[in-house]
């Protein structure tokens, strides 16, 4: 997904695979942080939801309901303009 944000957005930012270990401390940095009262978006649970790979098939879908998705680049490109759009607002 990041690759293809980044590809989209024509950015190139350093990018930094970590294993799912190293993900769990920055969560529990988190979780310590919030027990002292800072607030943080960093936490075991986010961590966790970040380094899980879950893909699912929208075949059922485009089978059963006759819904038709866009391309995956067209999508974020949207996402991208709303942002940029309400940013500036």
């Amino acid at each position: 997904f990041f690759d293809k944000l980044n590809k989209v957005a024509n950015q190139n930012p350093l990018m930094i695979p970590l294993p799912h270990f190293m993900l769990r401390i920055v969560g529990l940095f988190g979780e310590c942080k919030r027990f002292m009262g800072i607030r943080s978006s960093l936490s075991i649970v986010n961590m966790d939801m970040l380094s899980t790979k879950k893909y699912y098939s929208n075949k059922k879908s485009i089978k059963e309901l006759k819904i038709h998705y866009q391309h995956v680049d067209s999508a974020i490109q949207d996402a991208l303009n709303y942002f940029t759009r309400i940013d500036k607002a």
